[in-house]
């Protein structure tokens, strides 16, 4: 049964994924919810199989992806904030997840603020205090992640300045301060 609900799974997630690239949103959403529907009975039954944990999160960062596509931006916060949560819940993340975490909080981030029909404002001074508190403390939280995803080997200095998933953190100190090191690192090697 296992091994026929992750085929399922996989199956539904790779026709999703193909539909989103061929630009048919609501086709992947489906598929998307589907994938998602036969992961939390994995989750449910198999709760210390910490794999279905982490196919869930992407799951649902997928989903909230095709949810911004679709200009759904306050349902689509919530969902990348259900991928974090299930990713900060696992007790250790390899690099790998790290670096999906730090993805999605960054996502967190130019999120927040964002009303029911409404995109977040680009200009922080438009938010209210508490979201710009908000998209600091989500911010300061995905360079931690990135850190110990270039740490252990994930996330080089070409993939962290080329990667369009982190250009809500391009303009944080801490965030230049990492590509600064690790550009300093690069040079040193021989």
């Amino acid at each position: 049964m296992v091994s026929y609900q992750t085929t399922l799974y996989l199956a539904y997630d790779t026709a999703g994924q193909l539909r989103s690239q061929q630009g048919e949103i609501k086709l992947a959403l489906r598929l998307a919810g589907q994938s998602r529907t036969v992961l939390e009975r994995l989750v449910d039954q198999h709760p210390k199989e910490l794999i279905f944990q982490i196919h869930l999160s992407r799951c649902h960062g997928f989903i909230g992806r095709l949810l911004c596509r679709s200009r759904r931006f306050t349902e689509a916060l919530r969902l990348v904030q259900r991928a974090v949560d299930l990713l900060e819940s696992l007790p250790q993340l390899d690099p790998a997840n790290s670096y999906q975490l730090a993805v999605n909080l960054a996502l967190c981030v130019s999120l927040i603020g964002a009303g029911p029909a409404a995109a977040p404002p680009d200009d922080e001074a438009e938010l209210s205090p508490a979201d710009r508190l908000r998209r600091q403390v989500y911010g300061m939280h995905a360079v931690t992640a990135l850190n110990r995803a270039v740490a252990g080997g994930f996330a080089s200095l070409e993939v962290c300045q080329s990667d369009a998933d982190l250009d809500s953190l391009r303009d944080r100190p801490d965030f230049q301060k990492l590509l600064k090191q690790m550009a300093e690192k690069d040079k040193a090697k021989p």
